[in-house]
């Protein structure tokens, strides 16, 4: 079985103005990243419930919401009906290098998520309403760009 977490990825430097100071390749967690939000409540249902039966048999503390599915009703439909993801800022401390904010838009194809776009932002800088209202329109043009050029291109996505 495919090992469904996202990839992070970015062309920037690592220094301390960086929102994500991790290396490339970094792999955000499923169920707090919102690339991971993203592509679970936007991935075919059959999808979601075999990446979340894998994360609810793992000892991590990070995967537990996957043992909830009434949480995980409601993290899918709100994102769905938002258009959009955000990242769960619960685990981490006020003060810690991995506290920021994130929001995620899926990017189809043929009825499949292939991609996810992704604003990050450090909190003391904007609210994610703010953020949300000035880049959301932004992401998901993107995304829909990144579509039409897929779908041009006569692309598809794996196992489709």
């Amino acid at each position: 079985m495919p090992r469904y977490t996202p990839l992070a990825d970015a062309h920037r430097p690592i220094n301390g103005l960086a929102v994500n100071y991790r290396v490339l390749g970094f792999r955000p967690p499923m169920l707090m990243s919102s690339l991971g939000r993203c592509y679970l409540s936007f991935c075919p249902d059959n999808e979601r419930k075999g990446i979340l039966e894998a994360l609810a048999r793992s000892p991590s503390e990070i995967d537990r919401l996957a043992r909830s599915p009434n949480d995980i009703r409601r993290m899918v439909a709100h994102a769905r009906e938002r258009g959009f993801a955000a990242r769960d800022p619960a685990p981490t401390s006020i003060d810690s290098p991995d506290r920021f904010g994130a929001i995620s838009v899926p990017v189809h194809c043929v009825h499949h998520v292939i991609a996810c776009l992704s604003c990050s932002w450090l909190p003391a800088i904007a609210s994610e309403r703010e953020v949300v209202m000035a880049y959301l329109p932004y992401l998901q043009a993107a995304a829909r760009a990144i579509e039409e050029k897929v779908r041009q291109a006569g692309l598809k996505p794996f196992g489709a």
